[in-house]
């Protein structure tokens, strides 16, 4: 967590690492939960109006779902995923994916997104080499971060696909995907087994 801008009132984060740059200001208090006391770092010439504090909870990433910001921030990442997919849909009906059919094609896209997810950052490095490649290589960059970003949304929509809820018409499909996004959001937080499905998640909407 990095903090640039300004703001009027308090800041209560939680995060692994959390820096405030110089031209950060808190107008209130800076409470901070983290591993530990080090994993605050304010550089000269930031401004904190109130008091600064670091809590020490070692298991602080595992208790997300007790915080109300964590709900905000993946119904807001669930919103913007629907709002990019709908519009990239609407404009290009081609892009909508098809799911896929038995277990063996499921496994395939997932070879797919596999080597898409390895292949794409070392391809993208190799053509920058080049002074004529480097606009290549930022597209290829860009279309790299959005199947990053749209990946689960694309699961999303294959799952529900199964759900009978919501009607036949566009509203019906952008409601079942947006359960199952929602669904999907929460599950990849669920500590131990979170990090592997999102894995799985990733590659198979890459794919």
């Amino acid at each position: 967590m990095e903090l640039g801008g300004s703001v009027e009132r308090s800041v209560r984060g939680y995060a692994e690492q959390v820096s405030v740059s110089s031209t950060g200001t808190v107008g209130g208090d800076l409470h901070v939960t983290a591993p530990s006391e080090d994993a605050l770092e304010v550089d000269d010439g930031a401004t904190i109006g109130g008091e600064t504090t670091v809590e020490i909870e070692e298991e602080h990433e595992h208790r997300a779902f007790v915080h109300p910001g964590f709900y905000f921030g993946v119904l807001a990442k669930t919103l913007a995923m629907l709002l990019v997919g709908f519009v990239l849909v609407t404009l290009f009906p081609s892009l909508r994916p098809t799911a896929p059919g038995s277990s063996r094609e499921v496994l395939r896209d997932m070879g797919i997104g596999f080597v898409g997810l390895i292949a794409t950052p070392v391809a993208a490095l190799m053509i920058a080499m080049t002074i004529i490649g480097i606009p290549i290589s930022i597209v290829l960059g860009i279309i790299y971060l959005m199947l990053l970003f749209l990946s689960t949304l694309v699961v999303a929509h294959f799952a529900g696909e199964r759900f009978s809820f919501g009607g036949e018409g566009d509203r019906g499909v952008v409601l079942r995907t947006g359960v199952a996004l929602l669904a999907i959001l929460f599950i990849v937080e669920i500590p131990f087994v979170g990090g592997g499905l999102h894995f799985l998640v990733l590659i198979l909407g890459m794919g």
